[in-house]
Parts: structure tokens; C-alpha cells; sequence
């Protein structure tokens, strides 16, 4: 319990500190302004993507946190090997930042444009011949 009233005490405080107006009434607080979300791109499938939906795709990336966390979770977990190769091809720090990125993005834009999804990627098709 003193825990818990020494952490309400820091909070009180940091709120004086900054200016801010501390409520000792237990009224309801207003309601917070919600997020508008950049809308889900529409898929380009069977055709190609248009550059408004490269653009939407980006804008929605961009804007949707959660979203871009569970695509990139799921490019982990799928590309396994493509990543693993691209480990292996001896790139700088910069350039297998650049190259894990574009990788990634594309891989974004075809989950969020193509419906069938993005298969992953065998480790026998990334040996050369």
C-alpha cells in the first residue's frame, strides 16, 4: 500500500511541477480524441499496384502502428531464410539496415495488395546455380 500511495504522490507531483491542474474531484475525465486511421489500402489483385496504392500502402504503414508491428512479425516468421541469406551476404551494418527495410516494405505492399499472400521463400531457390 505505501508503495502504491508514494508512486500517486510522484504523479501529483510531477503534475504541479508541469502546470498542470490537479483534480481532486472524482468526476468522470472527458473523453479522448480518437485516432484516425489511415484506411487499408484496396488490393491491386490479380493486376499490378497502381502508384496510388503504393501510396496508400505507405501512408497506412506509416499511420497504423499495430499494423506495421504484426507485418513485420510475420515477415520475421515467414522469411526466415531470406533473412538468414541476407545475414550471410557479408553486407555493411548500412547496407543490411537498407536492404532488411526494402525487403520488408515489399513485403508489406504484396500482404497488404495481393489476397493470395506471400509464400515464403525456400532456402534452395536462394543458392545460385
Amino acid at each position: 500500500i505505501a508503495r502504491l500511495l508514494y508512486q500517486n504522490l510522484l504523479g501529483l507531483w510531477d503534475l504541479v511541477e508541469e502546470g498542470r491542474a490537479v483534480r481532486l474531484e472524482d468526476g468522470p475525465r472527458p473523453p479522448r480524441p480518437k485516432k484516425v486511421k489511415a484506411p487499408l489500402p484496396q488490393a491491386f489483385h490479380p493486376d499490378e499496384p497502381t502508384g496510388e496504392f503504393v501510396e496508400a500502402a505507405w501512408r497506412y504503414l506509416e499511420d497504423d502502428e499495430k499494423a506495421r508491428t504484426r507485418l513485420m512479425h510475420s515477415f520475421e516468421n515467414r522469411q526466415d531464410a531470406l533473412l538468414g541469406a541476407l545475414d550471410a551476404a557479408g553486407l555493411t551494418d548500412e547496407g543490411y539496415g537498407v536492404a532488411r527495410h526494402l525487403l520488408f516494405e515489399l513485403y508489406a505492399m504484396l500482404e497488404l495488395g495481393w489476397s493470395p499472400g506471400v509464400a515464403s521463400v525456400r532456402s534452395a531457390a536462394l543458392v545460385a546455380d
